[in-house]
């Protein structure tokens, strides 16, 4: 893969979610209302990559860097990336507990790099993943014909094959579970210990507290749900399997000969042509999901049926944190707009990326008319710009403050509070962050060849790039204290600093950072309807 091409794939990436099947089985036809194209960022083919290509590491810095408002920078060396044989898509990092993984190839042989260190060399290694603390790694390998899972360095059973995208761990990051096959038969293996044997099995997955294991099965051409290895109805398909937060309710799609319904703690619900989006509210109380009657779509929220239209923006229906607003996107004709607690707002030609405030009083979406893209904020319409970064609007923590990456022309700006920040040559896609106290905007920025972390528009110290994938991003500890991932060269750098306030003494900064982030970019998605009868989650 050139680095061009490197490039265009980092925009383009999408991870397909826990789909296990026989080989050779097609994915069943999903009805659409329609389908509208993604636009996304790439660089023309005359503009040069900065060397080398960073990992998404949206590479970059300022030719004169104004002074950054921080002291005490640190910087401590992560890892070295050989960047002729790693596999740029299998790169993983925590900032939780500092780690890298990739896996890299040398002749017709792969391995996995993890801090620094190679793993054992095989035919294939592939689906890398760490666990949500950081601490442990696991992926896919292959010798001969045979496929395995490795974690923390130790060789499981080998199999005829390990199921696609099942490898996961645990919530609590203490089991690990995945589909294997063997004599023709599919199972899944949790924590070392095969299940019982199916002929398919799929849409894997761990309840938030890590107590519970459930997945989809199939015997004699019926599908049901397989909780802790208990077996529930048959249908003649299943999808959508989906936890409450507190892990208390398990609702799924179910289609039972031409129709489709929610099932709820087994409990069945209406049913319909199709059922799209199914999730819980934050408090666990509630239900909503998007169902199909014949050409129409609509939302249904504790059993009470919405409006109909002609169609539901895919992916957009959510919750307020507090769990008692819901919205979503509509269509009707060729007008797209957002629907709030029941209310129509106004009609664009596109609409997508919404998010309500911490606070839920607040609500804030991306939308198009004509060419130009611009966010609505509590209703109002802001400027309008080329282009929007993926991963904004944001709102501040305490809900009073809104931030978002736009382009104009070739130059990108940070705009907080309806402010600019900018121009810059490039920004990276989910790398805005506002710190805990809600003071200080920081985001990711390009300046010619380089590249730099800001804050409230002042350039920390260049690099050639900041990472943004897999895991990396900037993160505040405190309201003073943030850390991210730097490159020089083949170099990776974890950057640790304080925002200076005047007056203060400030001690530099400890190399212990918190939680993750992760990064794409383009340009904000178009939503399509939401298919109704989904069932990406299994086959």
């Amino acid at each position: 893969m050139n680095k061009k091409a490197l490039f265009i794939w980092l925009g383009l990436l999408t991870t397909a979610l826990g789909a296990i099947c026989s080989p050779g089985q097609s994915e069943q036809d999903e009805p659409a209302i329609s389908k509208i194209v993604q636009t996304i960022v790439i660089q023309a083919e005359d503009t040069p990559i900065p060397e080398p290509i960073t990992l998404n590491l949206s590479s970059a810095v300022t030719s004169a860097p104004a002074v950054a408002p921080v002291t005490g920078v640190r910087e401590r060396l992560m890892a070295k990336v050989d960047y002729r044989v790693w596999m740029p898509e299998s790169f993983k990092v925590s900032m939780a507990n500092i780690r890298v993984a990739y896996a890299a190839h040398l002749g017709d042989k792969q391995f996995v790099v993890v801090d620094g260190e190679s793993g054992p060399f095989y035919d294939g290694v592939d689906e890398l993943i760490l666990s949500p603390d950081g601490r442990r790694v696991a992926y896919r390998a292959q010798v001969g014909r045979q496929r395995f899972v490795v974690v923390d360095g130790q060789e499981q059973a080998r199999y005829e094959d390990i199921g696609e995208g099942s490898l996961l761990f645990s919530p609590d990051s203490r089991r690990v579970a995945y589909a294997a096959k063997a004599d023709h038969q599919w199972f899944v293996v949790v924590d070392g210990q095969e299940q019982e044997f199916y002929e398919r099995v799929g849409g894997l997955t761990f309840s938030p507290d890590s107590r519970q294991v459930v997945y989809g099965a199939s015997l004699n051409n019926k599908w049901f749900v397989v909780v802790n290895g208990q077996e529930g109805r048959q249908y003649d398909f299943i999808g959508n399997l989906t936890f409450s937060p507190d892990s208390q309710r398990l609702a799924y799609a179910a289609q039972s000969g031409n129709k489709w319904l929610v099932v709820v703690n087994e409990a069945e619900q209406k049913r319909y042509d199709g059922i799209g989006t199914l999730l819980f509210s934050p408090d666990s109380r509630r239900v909503a999901y998007v169902t199909q009657s014949g050409e129409k779509q609509r939302v249904v929220v504790d059993e009470q049926e919405g409006q109909p239209y002609d169609g539901i923006g895919a992916g957009m229906l959510t919750f307020s944190p507090d769990s008692q607003r819901i919205a979503y996107g509509a269509r009707l004709d060729d007008k797209r707009f957002i629907v709030v607690d029941g209310q129509v707002e106004q009609d664009y030609t596109d609409v997508g990326n919404l998010i309500f405030s911490p606070n839920s009083q607040r609500l804030a979406y991306v939308a198009q008319a004509s060419d130009k893209w611009f966010v609505v904020a509590d209703g109002q319409p802001q400027k309008p710009y080329d282009g929007l970064l993926v991963g904004s609007p944001i709102f501040s923590p305490d809900s009073q403050r809104l931030a978002y990456g736009a382009a104009l022309g070739s130059k990108w700006f940070v705009v907080a509070d309806g402010q600019e920040q900018g121009p810059y040559d490039g920004l990276g896609s989910y790398s805005l962050r506002f710190s805990p106290d809600s003071k200080y905007v920081a985001f990711a920025a390009q300046t010619g060849d380089k590249w730099f972390v800001s804050l409230d528009g002042q350039a920390e110290q260049p690099y050639e790039g900041i990472v943004t994938s897999g895991g990396g991003g900037i993160i505040f500890d405190s309201a003073y204290t943030f850390y991210y991932l730097g490159v020089k060269g083949a170099n990776i750098y974890l950057v640790a600093g304080k925002v200076k306030v005047p007056g203060q003494e400030m001690a530099t900064p400890t190399l212990a950072p918190g939680e993750a982030a992760s990064a794409a970019r383009t340009i904000p998605p178009v939503p399509s309807d939401d298919t109704a009868a989904q069932t990406k989650d299994l086959k």
